[in-house]
């Protein structure tokens, strides 16, 4: 199967260096590249759900397919069902009223297929798999069946669309620091054109005029918009609000490492350079989490992703496992301990206790557990750009050494999404 940024340039939807910032954004921000290709404004979801059917050979779900989407049928799937297979059933086909089409993903599995066919009432053979970007589908999930979409799906604000910029890694950021392989500045490869695809997309047997059922409502309340939900912020000119608490372990929010990066580090000088040569950004939370979380002073540790003038949190552990990491949202704009380093581009440490700023305290409450001694946050940065901060608060007292490992790590960090992003845009 072809890759979605070489599909998206063949079918003219974006040019080679625009999959290419798609593919820097992904660093820092993950999610797929669709999803940053969009929030970039390089894609619209149309077109974007075009490019993944020509892609994997499938149906596209377009926008006309969820406007008129049957609830009857929906109400059918349990939502812990819709969330598990990714999937959101959309109605029957006109032509063929024993089948139904449902958006999905990616393909489902044999065992997928025959749980949702036994809810829908049909055979698994009868259902038409129709591909969706993600970002439509994480609306629609919680639209439907009220499953909320995690702060890195939301909105940031009502002017843009989430992704203001992508850093440039500066020439100095060169895979010869970690003894790895050069990066060569070879021109952007060309692609053949493909055959001109219509201007209503690829062949499909779930358009919108083949569809027949019931007509939900184009719209989501009274004032005649569109649902919309932005991001919950920490620190901003709302009212401090408590985030609603998602349990999350911090072996549940990591992902194991490739086959060339499985070998433990031996030493502290080791894991830094493990870090640096990581090769993948979830290879880089591990990492770095995984080394202060076995810190007998610290009691929480954070990755806050920086999306224009809000830290949203990303990976973490916190102590007593009561985590709300992904929940986190604070306004880089306000005060707090994760706002000053944001500001000043240094590490931040700051006493916790009833001295404490409101923000840090809320910060604390909705991670668990008691009331820190000390809290620290350093600077992720490539060049002259901030991209994430490194939070964490702990117990005793703040040593020059806990603070000197928070700066170390997270300047590996930094090198390590430099490397990526560079290998990106080139």
């Amino acid at each position: 199967m072809p890759r979605l940024g070489e599909t998206l340039i063949r079918l003219g939807y974006c040019s080679a260096e625009q999959v290419q910032e798609g593919l820097a954004a992904q660093v820092v921000y993950g999610a797929r590249l669709g999803t940053n290709l969009i929030e970039l404004g390089h894609i619209d979801l149309d077109r974007l759900a075009r490019g993944l059917a020509r892609r994997a050979r499938m149906p596209a779900a377009l926008a006309g397919h969820f406007e008129r989407r049957d609830l009857a049928i929906q109400a059918k799937v349990p939502a812990d069902l819709a969330s598990k297979m990714f999937a959101v059933p959309l109605g029957k086909l006109a032509h063929d009223a024993a089948r139904i089409a449902v958006a999905v993903r990616d393909r489902l599995t044999e065992h997928a297929r025959g749980e949702l066919a036994f809810f829908l009432d049909v055979d698994a053979e009868q259902i038409v798999e129709a591909v969706a970007p993600e970002l439509r589908l994480y609306y629609h999930l919680e639209l439907a069946y009220q499953i909320p979409r995690a702060n890195r799906f939301l909105r940031v604000d009502r002017d843009r669309s989430g992704v203001m910029s992508v850093p440039i890694a500066p020439p100095s950021v060169e895979d010869s620091d970690v003894d790895g392989q050069v990066w060569t500045a070879d021109a952007p490869v060309s692609y053949p054109s493909l055959p001109p695809v219509p201007s209503n997309g690829p062949t499909s047997d779930i358009e919108p005029a083949a569809l027949d059922y019931q007509t939900a409502p184009m719209v989501d309340d009274e004032t005649g918009r569109a649902r919309r939900r932005f991001v919950p912020e920490l620190g901003g000119s709302q009212t401090l609000a408590r985030i609603a608490v998602r349990a999350r372990s911090l072996e549940a929010g990591l992902v194991p490492a490739t086959e060339g990066e499985r070998a433990p580090p031996r030493n502290h000088d080791d894991l830094v350079r493990t870090i640096r040569r990581a090769t993948t950004r979830e290879r880089v939370a591990e990492l770095v989490v995984g080394a202060l979380a076995e810190h007998p002073s610290v009691e929480a540790v954070v990755l806050l992703v920086v999306r224009q003038q809000i830290a949203i949190g990303w990976k973490g552990y916190c102590a007593d496992g009561a985590t709300a990491i992904e929940s986190l949202a604070i306004a880089l704009g306000g005060g707090g301990t994760i706002a000053r380093c944001y500001q000043t581009s240094m590490v931040t440490a700051q006493p916790g206790g009833e001295s404490a700023d409101q923000v840090d305290a809320a910060t604390w409450a909705l991670l668990g557990g008691r009331a820190p001694e000390w809290l620290i946050a350093a600077p992720i940065g490539i060049g002259e750009h901030t991209v994430c901060v490194l939070y964490g608060h702990g117990a005793d007292d703040c040593s020059d050494a806990i603070r000197d490992e928070f700066a170390l790590l997270a300047d590996a960090a930094g090198t390590a999404f430099g490397r990526m992003i560079r290998a990106a845009q080139r």
